[in-house]
């Protein structure tokens, strides 16, 4: 078995059907280094099939009703035509709803938490402490977790843990 190697980018958007705001994230096989330019055949050789653990986590939690994390939305996975990095390599799309509310910060700081005033704070912490238990008992928690991670809806109170790029289930 080889070890895969892949490119991946997350983009914004928008449907234009209906308005509704999400995120794609697109993974791709890439070749491994110093094969970029090999031919074809020997490109093709390093094909491997992949599930992003991204995926895995979107699809089990919006199959079993999780409130605090966004919908997956759609997603496909396929393999690379022959004009791809990697022929036959796999290639996936991953689109999940837009959570309404702020980002409390980024993977260094919780800048947006910290400008809070105190009442909000507290809200937060309480939905923090209500909800942390509930998104580990679902299954999946993102790894890394940090302030970019969670997105604070201040009109409903919720909570939502929203990325799971790089999960585990626990």
């Amino acid at each position: 078995m080889s070890i895969d190697s892949y490119a991946c980018v997350q983009l914004e958007c928008r449907n234009i059907t209906n308005g509704q705001e999400a995120f794609m994230r697109i993974y791709a096989q890439a070749p491994h280094a110093g094969c970029e330019h090999a031919d074809q055949v020997t490109r093709s050789r390093e094909a491997t099939e992949f599930t992003p653990p991204e995926l895995k986590a979107y699809k089990f939690l919006t199959e079993n009703g999780s409130e605090n994390t966004p919908l997956l939305l759609a997603y496909k996975q396929g393999s690379q035509d022959n004009t791809g990095p990697v022929p036959r390599g796999h290639i996936t799309w991953i689109v999940w709803e837009k959570v309404p509310g702020k980002c409390l910060g980024d993977f260094k700081a919780a800048s947006e938490y910290w400008d809070m005033d105190h009442h909000q704070r507290k809200l937060v912490r309480g939905a923090f402490l209500r909800e942390f238990p509930k998104a580990k008992k679902m299954g999946y928690f993102p790894e890394g977790a940090n302030p970019s991670n969670l997105v604070w809806d201040k009109n409903t109170r919720t909570l939502y843990a929203a990325s799971y790029f790089q999960s585990r289930q626990s």
